[in-house]
């Protein structure tokens, strides 16, 4: 079985993300950043993601300018518009979509 190890040259990884991950956290653990819902609409939530704006696999820098610290719900519709895709939509009890 072979272990796929990606091998993109720049890309921070190791002890010096963790360390990078550490310090952000310390600095500021709210979700924030350009694509973050939690800052717009004024929630407090925990940041799990360090979020690449311009996206890795489109070419974006592994730099800090390019960071961004995401909560779960917030990646995961950032993922979704990266990818072109659309959110899957809640569906309430009585059978009509939650807003």
């Amino acid at each position: 079985m072979t272990i796929f190890r990606d091998k993109t040259p720049g890309r921070i990884r190791g002890r010096a993300l963790q360390r990078m991950r550490a310090q952000a956290f310390a600095a500021n653990p709210l979700c924030h950043g350009p694509d973050s819902e939690c800052e717009k609409l004024g929630r407090v939530r925990v940041w799990v993601t360090r979020d690449h704006i311009n996206p890795l696999g489109k070419h974006g820098p592994d730099v800090e300018a390019n960071c961004q610290y995401l909560c779960a719900e917030c990646d995961y519709h950032k993922t979704n518009r990266d990818l072109g895709r659309k959110d899957k939509v809640a569906i309430g009890p009585d059978g009509w979509p939650i807003k």
